[in-house]
């Protein structure tokens, strides 16, 4: 049997919501995230998805925790594979059914 490799999304297997969300320092502790996230959770069941994964860097405990409210669980967690603002970082990915 051949061995196929994907890039992106893959036919057989449906994807999930993939979402990141940035807030610049100066806007946290406002609502914004948490606005944004419910926003995000809303267009995604209108859309169809049927889970949501969430990827975070692992340092950044706000996040993580508004995520948690949210009833996502974690389910992963990746060493130094995502690279933001010049620094490879531990992610997390955290996953909610829809």
């Amino acid at each position: 049997m051949p061995m196929r490799a994907f890039i992106g999304r893959a036919p057989p297997i449906a994807s999930p919501a993939k979402i990141s969300i940035y807030l610049d320092p100066t806007e946290t502790g406002k609502g914004l995230g948490k606005a944004l996230l419910t926003e995000l959770l809303v267009q995604s069941k209108a859309h169809g998805f049927k889970q949501m994964l969430a990827v975070i860097t692992a340092d950044t405990a706000n996040s993580i925790a508004i995520h948690e409210k949210f009833g996502f669980e974690h389910v992963g967690y990746y060493k130094s594979v995502g690279l933001k603002f010049d620094r490879w970082h531990d992610i997390v990915h955290l996953q909610k059914a829809l």
